[in-house]
């Protein structure tokens, strides 16, 4: 074995030595960085571009939630809200009349919990306040996603959107 390795050195490139100037840029600044200083570099910014990505992303299943969450609270709570939107005079007066009640909200409070949005948290007397997105999706919402199945969707989709935000959080 030692005898390959010492024709190895002798007849070949293998035992080589040659210096190298590693320049990168740190912080938008060129900078001359040994191995160690360049992988930890290397390692910061990915943990920045993951970091921005994983806040986008929180911020787009959030929005989605919110969202579903106005669904959610008009599907368990429809008779009253074809009630109020039949009996409007115009969309405009719809939203505003969706957003000015407190509508009950006891039997979706478990999805609202999974979400877990800062910004949007249901009453203590359990109690919910739509806001102009989710008033506007609800009032675009087509009656056949108002059955059952589409509770059951909704339900699904926020399950699954709560488990995306949970790995968010965790990355973050």
């Amino acid at each position: 074995g030692d005898i390959v390795l010492n024709q190895l050195y002798r007849h070949t490139a293998l035992q080589t030595s040659f210096g190298v100037n590693m320049v990168a840029l740190n912080g938008g600044r060129p900078e001359l960085m040994n191995l160690k200083d360049m992988l930890a570099a290397f390692i910061a910014f990915r943990e920045e571009v993951i970091s921005r990505r994983t806040k986008f992303r929180l911020n787009k299943a959030r929005d989605r939630a919110h969202v579903l969450v106005g669904l959610a609270i008009a599907v368990a709570n429809i008779d009253e809200v074809i009630r109020l939107i039949r009996a409007s005079a115009n969309a405009e007066s719809a939203r505003e009349q969706l957003m000015a009640r407190e509508w009950p909200a006891s039997d979706v409070a478990s999805l609202i919990a999974l979400i877990d949005d800062p910004k949007h948290r249901m009453r203590d007397d359990g109690t919910y306040r739509l806001s102009e997105r989710q008033a506007n999706a609800i009032l675009e919402l087509r009656l056949n996603r108002l059955t059952a199945l589409g509770r059951e969707e909704i339900g699904e989709e926020l399950e699954k959107i709560a488990a995306e935000i949970r790995d968010f959080l965790d990355i973050l």
